[in-house]
């Protein structure tokens, strides 16, 4: 019931560095004094999460796979109440376990999308990633010349491939023998046309209007933005997105929406196959810079949220047990795995 589940629902809201209705600032100092920031506090909270909304049977057989070591595939279609909910950190009421070591977790929007892409052709897994990073003149992440600080020319997967940013690290970019332009709309649109790459991978700003239009949820670029909408209905496939898509940018799930139209299944609309987005804001500092490259690198992998488990399961277990240097579930336990598995 709804009244009993309302109660948790808030203090997860509260517990998470998305602003609230009529917060103006100080979203990220309550979020790292809130139950998601400590161990013992996270596990009451997902305890509590856990207990509400996994049915018994499906408790039963999640601890049965845990203990035998071979998770189950477990799609949630979350209500828009559910959204934000971080279902692999959910509790089974047994010390120590969690819904990710008994199942591989993905979120499946609705029917009536899924099912044209399911009919496609599979996209080839090619681990050519066509990156735009840090596109933004008015509202940069990071300063000019900051991408080596921030660990970003060094990222694998980034060298030698197709890359847009904002003008004022191309200089930093070109140094780093990366092939960078300008992070307009129109460089994006020619490049996901003609690039051929298996993985798009934005991170950067989204911008995310009123839940009741969500198509208008939009990717930040430099001097002009691509909203959910012009993926959702481009007749001229002028944003053909290949099958794998990482949107690491603020909120850029969109599962809390009345209608679920923002840029995740809108993505998956425009050509995906397994979009990997984020359920809330991410903090701005050196663990979400570090968490997309991680997640990109998983894009790259015959399963994404198979291996995405696996690591999500190891950082729960590190932060366990170093709950200061290691990374809160405020950062990994943001990302999604949205859309088909790989067969």
């Amino acid at each position: 019931p709804i009244a009993a589940l309302e109660p948790a629902l808030t203090r997860l809201a509260r517990a998470l560095p998305t602003l609230l209705e009529g917060e103006t600032g100080g979203n990220v100092h309550r979020a790292k004094s809130g139950p998601l920031a400590q161990p013992d506090t996270a596990v009451t909270l997902a305890s509590e999460l856990g207990a509400l909304l996994i049915p018994p049977t499906l408790k039963d057989l999640v601890l049965a796979r845990a203990a035998s070591g071979q998770p189950l595939s477990l799609v949630v279609a979350p209500a828009p109440e559910l959204g934000r909910v971080p279902f692999g950190l959910l509790g089974l009421g047994k010390a120590g376990v969690h819904l990710a070591h008994g199942a591989v977790v993905r979120l499946g929007a609705s029917a009536a999308l899924l099912d044209p892409v399911r009919r496609r052709e599979p996209g080839r897994l090619d681990q050519q990633v066509l990156t735009v990073i840090d596109p933004c003149d008015d509202a940069p992440l990071l300063a000019k010349n900051g991408l080596n600080q921030a660990g970003v020319t060094g990222w694998a997967w980034l060298q030698d491939r197709p890359l847009l940013s904002r003008h004022d690290h191309l200089q930093e970019l070109s140094k780093a023998m990366h092939l960078a332009k300008e992070a307009t709309a129109d460089e994006l649109s020619e490049a996901l046309r003609t690039t051929d790459a298996g993985v798009f991978a934005y991170i950067g700003h989204v911008w995310n209007v009123s839940d009741d239009v969500t198509a208008n949820a939009s990717l930040v670029l430099s001097g002009g933005m691509l909203t959910a909408h012009q993926l959702l209905y481009d007749p001229e496939r002028k944003w053909p997105m290949p099958s794998r898509v990482a949107l690491m940018g603020c909120g850029s799930g969109g599962a809390h929406a009345p209608e679920w139209l923002g840029l995740a299944p809108a993505s998956l609309w425009a050509g995906a196959q397994i979009v990997a987005a984020t359920a809330w804001d991410l903090i701005d500092e050196a663990d979400s810079w570090r968490l997309a490259d991680e997640v990109v690198s998983v894009l790259i992998r015959p399963d994404p949220a198979a291996e995405w488990r696996e690591r999500f399961i190891r950082h729960l277990a590190a932060w366990k047990s170093h709950p200061d240097p290691c990374p809160s579930p405020l950062s990994w336990g943001a990302v999604q795995f949205v859309g088909l598995g790989p067969r």
